[in-house]
């Protein structure tokens, strides 16, 4: 069983080949019109609209002008968004922080905590980091109540308190934080202020791992591992180790590889995407994956991006990459599927067919229809 610190709670910034979903210029058009007219909400949601469609540069700068004039205007959110542009170190990203928290962001707040937390662009403070936590949690972010949760529970600015924790680790849970329900499944199962009850810690587990968080769903392999409240069963344990694995959690992959031989190829896939996205954001960023099949040195992977906190982002990236020199690298982001099948897809996406025949080299077409996840 583990806990982990608080992660930075960052918006996710997403780039796609093609023109991204739900954008209209229509829509963009009069917002556009009505920010001219010092609209804050109209600035605020025309910079959301070009922060999720980035395909190039310029529009990342319109993104970010639109949501720095909605932070003059008083959006709050904005403020947050805007600090999340720049470098997690910037003694600017602190400032806009703090004002997203003067503005009731509760993110804003909980992104704060976490810079005093750690001493990024100021001075590191305990004491601050809790405040703001409360702040956040007060303004119903689930990160901020976690946030406060584990200081309960560490002592780190405050004297412990597991009922204390408790509380916090239950609001984070119910506002949708999988951090928040695997501190309970922690508590319950280590008895921490409660009795030990190793049925209720599975289920908390298995709510943390439904959202996304990688360490409830290694926790919850480690119960069946451990025949904790459970028989022993390494069957059963596999599909939580290979999810937590795909989430990001080094010990998960750890596991997979003691426990069943499987050095996990698809993790150092799904590595890949997440380097790709990373090459044009300065994001931390978690993969949900829908579909993911390799053969041949090429993968296929259809994914959603997410939050650190399991929060998903609504635009879905599905790439093919290739292996060359033992490294797997995104060659190709493919266009939305307007609901087609996946055979569909193939037969439909020209630059698609191209990697299929030479020169590229031949796409194994057995990547299309044979998932080789197995995720609960």
């Amino acid at each position: 069983m583990r806990l982990t610190e608080t992660k930075y709670f960052l918006s996710l910034l997403l780039w796609i080949s093609s023109i991204s979903v739900g954008f209209s210029a229509d829509l963009a058009d009069l917002y556009r019109y009505k920010c001219e007219s010092n609209d804050a909400q109209a600035c605020f949601k025309l910079g959301k609209l070009y922060d999720a469609m980035r395909e190039t540069n310029p529009e990342k700068k319109q993104a970010l002008m639109y949501l720095e004039k909605a932070c003059t205007l008083g959006v709050g959110n904005a403020c947050t968004d805007t600090a999340l542009h720049l470098p997690k170190k910037d003694p600017r990203t602190v400032a806009l922080l703090q004002k997203a928290c003067n503005l009731k962001s509760g993110e804003g707040c909980s992104s704060l905590a976490v810079q005093y937390a750690h001493g990024w662009g100021t001075k590191q403070d305990v004491n601050q980091s809790l405040h703001y936590y409360h702040q956040g949690c007060t303004l119903k972010d689930s990160t901020g109540c976690y946030g406060v949760g584990y200081a309960y529970l560490e002592g780190l600015g405050t004297a412990r308190n597991p009922s204390k924790a408790n509380h916090y680790f239950s609001a984070a849970c119910k506002l949708g934080g999988g951090d928040g329900c695997s501190g309970m499944g922690y508590l319950y199962e280590m008895g921490i202020g409660v009795p030990r009850d190793y049925a209720r810690a599975m289920r908390y587990y298995r709510q943390s791992c439904t959202l996304n968080y990688s360490v409830g769903c290694t926790n919850a392999g480690d119960l069946y591992r451990d025949a904790k409240g459970v028989r022993k069963d390494l069957s059963a344990a596999k599909p939580y180790y290979l999810k937590g694995c795909r989430l990001g959690d080094d010990e998960a992959c750890r596991r997979l590889k003691t426990l069943y031989g499987i050095h996990f190829s698809e993790r150092s896939i799904i590595d890949a995407v997440i380097r790709w996205i990373k090459g044009w954001s300065d994001t931390d960023v978690k993969l949900d994956v829908h579909y993911l099949s390799y053969r041949e040195g090429w993968a296929w992977i259809e994914t959603v991006p997410h939050y650190a906190d399991g929060k998903k982002h609504e635009v879905k990236i599905d790439a093919l990459l290739r292996k060359k020199e033992d490294k797997w690298k995104v060659v190709y982001v493919a266009d939305n599927d307007d609901g087609l099948s996946r055979t569909e897809r193939v037969k439909k996406d020209k630059t698609l067919q191209r990697f299929l025949k030479k020169p590229y080299g031949i796409v194994p077409l057995s990547i299309f229809d044979h998932n080789t996840k197995d995720i609960p």
